[in-house]
């Protein structure tokens, strides 16, 4: 299924007076392109991932046409994971098990939000109802294909818990049929490899858009963006998703097709697109959130900082019992996390021996006798020579001061 979203113009470019239409084809109405292309587009904000890819991506169609032949193959259990919000790859692999009198599970609550939304929506119409995760485990293997989540390795997936047979009611068998019907996104190689592995040594086999047709591209090819820009011929082209090579490549299709204005935004850049030349006007603060315990945080926060400090470096925390006279106590307490110590004692041993000759040091001086700061950089820099020392490591060091 092609979507797009264009935003036109109803006069001219410098009335600033425009709408956003969307339109969802499964097979691309030149026709209705070009006829909005004849009433004037300001801009299309186009996808730009495989901009650089050259040809035609494949037809759904032939996808959906492949799987009914493919499921004939098998007399075995089918699973086949793809990307949730992909409507149409749903509907193609129910299309083709209904072909080949098989039931429809779903497993997977993003797939099951984005069909119960589709639903709402108005699509699936011709589709059955599918049958719920706890029902597929009374159905014959023969009769069933498993739509679920996990085609990019996601640990949470349904897939993921289906191959470590951790699921509650889906368990895989030798040769049953596991079916990636999506592609790669670049990063997540290896931990989709690593769930592959897994499959097949529980001899189960894995069929890919490699080996057969089972995935084609949603994201408009080379060719395509140029057709679409010729028929109609925006005022305006902002290439936006995909790497900035993917970007500069989108912008070079665009300026070829004689389109007026393009530009490539940074992330926050806002841009004004009418009335008048676009431009970008001002910069609006951006960056990923992190989801933490209900809130919504700035992933740049010292909190998370910290995390990621203490995961690599590890943590040791001290207590030191000060008495009225300034003298130490002798129990010092020191705890770690993080950290390869097997023997806790040695480095308190260490600890005590450079930390109290120091220590009695600093306290000659009046001010330093009442001053904990100077006290827990002192315990923080004989802590790290120690750690550095013995584990190459310089662990985040906190220094409890109780005077009694």
């Amino acid at each position: 299924m092609l979507i797009h979203g264009e935003i036109s113009k109803c006069v001219e470019p410098n009335d600033f007076f425009w709408r956003i239409e969307f339109y969802s084809t499964f097979i691309t109405n030149s026709s209705s392109f070009k006829e909005m292309g004849q009433e004037g587009i300001l801009a299309l904000v186009g996808d730009s991932t495989n901009a650089s890819t050259t040809g035609y991506s494949g037809s759904e169609e032939d996808v959906r046409n492949h799987f009914i032949k493919l499921f004939s193959r098998y007399n075995k259990r089918i699973v086949a994971t793809c990307f949730s919000s992909n409507i149409t790859r749903l509907e193609s692999i129910a299309y083709a098990a209904k072909r080949n009198n098989r039931k429809v599970a779903i497993v997977g609550r993003s797939i099951n939000r984005t069909i119960e939304a589709a639903r709402e929506s108005g699509y699936l119409k011709k589709i059955d109802e599918f049958i719920s995760q706890e029902e597929a485990q009374y159905v014959p293997k023969d009769n069933i294909v498993i739509i679920c989540t996990g085609s990019q390795g996601e640990k949470r997936s349904a897939l993921f818990r289906i191959a470590y047979n951790s699921h509650p009611y889906i368990h895989l068998e030798k040769e049953d049929v596991v079916i990636f019907s999506s592609r790669d996104i670049p990063g997540n190689e290896k931990s989709i490899n690593n769930l592959k592995n897994l499959l097949v040594r529980q001899k189960v086999e894995i069929l890919t858009s490699n080996e057969e047709l089972v995935h084609v591209s949603g994201h408009a090819y080379t060719e395509e963006l140029k057709n679409m820009y010729q028929w109609i011929r925006p005022f305006l082209a902002v290439p936006i998703h995909g790497e900035p090579m993917h970007l500069l490549e989108h912008a070079k299709i665009a300026q070829s097709c004689q389109v007026p204005f393009t530009k490539i935004l940074d992330n926050g850049s806002l841009l004004k697109i009418a009335p008048d030349k676009p431009e970008v006007i001002d910069k609006i603060s951006t960056g990923k959130m992190i989801v933490e315990g209900g809130r919504t945080y700035n992933s740049e926060s010292d909190f998370i900082k910290e995390r990621l400090k203490y995961s690599y470096e590890g943590i040791v925390m001290i207590t030191l019992l000060i008495n009225k006279d300034y003298t130490l106590n002798k129990d010092i307490v020191i705890s770690h996390f993080g950290l390869p110590i097997d023997n806790i004692s040695k480095l308190s041993d260490s600890f005590k021996m450079e930390f109290i000759d120091e220590y009695l040091k600093i306290i000659n001086n009046k001010k330093n006798k009442e001053n904990n700061d100077v006290i827990i950089s002192l315990s923080k820099k004989v802590v790290r020579k120690y750690c550095m020392r013995e584990f190459k490591r310089k662990p985040e060091v906190q220094t409890h001061i109780v005077r009694i």
